[in-house]
Order: structure tokens, then sequence, then C-alpha cells
């Protein structure tokens, strides 16, 4: 089963705006039962409202910026995308594992990890009680 700080590939992820898409997905929390649901922030690779951001934590842009040549497991630089956490079921997961609509293809480190969770922290007000336990225990 996938864990926290793994990257998943979603093949239909459906955004907001009801438009589906392909999309990376990084797992924040491990979940230690079936109703637990798995917390996730989408990623994108273009820079079009992140002008001027640093690598690592950029509160301001509310986005945690990974250079490739930092964190092989992306392709090319990415930004993930906070503090907008959505929720997948476990079973939902396993679904989409099973039909290959939803694929785990690798993990940031676990430095990298541990300072994404650290960026979060920057938006407590924004992130709900029962997302902070899952995320910071």
């Amino acid at each position: 089963m996938p864990k926290a700080g793994d990257i998943l590939f979603h093949k239909e992820w459906v955004f907001d705006d009801g438009e589906i898409a392909p999309k990376l997905l990084v797992i924040l929390n491990t979940p230690v039962d079936i109703d637990t649901p798995y917390l996730v922030l989408k990623t994108t690779k273009n820079p079009k409202w992140y002008s001027g951001v640093k690598s690592g934590c950029n509160p301001d842009k509310k986005v945690f910026f990974v250079l490739k040549v930092d964190e092989p497991c992306f392709d090319i630089d990415t930004y993930i995308q906070l503090p907008n956490i959505r929720e997948i079921t476990t079973t939902d997961l396993l679904r989409g594992c099973f039909s290959k609509i939803i694929v785990p293809i690798n993990a940031v480190s676990i430095s990298c990890f541990q300072r994404l969770k650290n960026c979060l922290k920057n938006f407590k007000y924004d992130i709900s009680l029962k997302h902070q336990k899952l995320i910071f225990g």
C-alpha cells in the first residue's frame, strides 16, 4: 500500500471545476485503518503562477517548489500546491490501483517530505483539525 511521501499518478483526477485530467499527487499520511483517508496534494509543472519562487517552501505563493536536480523522483522541476489537501478513501485508492487509474510511481526523499510537512505548518489556519492530526499526529 502507498505511504506518506509516495507520489501517485492519477490518470483521471477530477478538479474542483469538474475537469478531468492526469495529475501527480503527493501522499501526506499513511492511514492506520481502512476508515482513514489518504491525504494528498496536487502538483503542477506549470510555473504560470509561481514566478520568483525559490527551492522549498514559498508560503507567500502557497507552493513548495522541488527542483529536479534535488529530487530525481520528478522528471522536471515541480510545484506542490499548498494547502489544498484532498482526501482519497482507502477503498477508492485500492480500486484505482487495481484498475490502473492510480499508479504509485515514486517517492520524495525523507528530507524533502519533512521540509514539505514543515512548510504546511505555515497554513495551520487553512488546514482542518482532522487533517492536521492525520499529517502531524
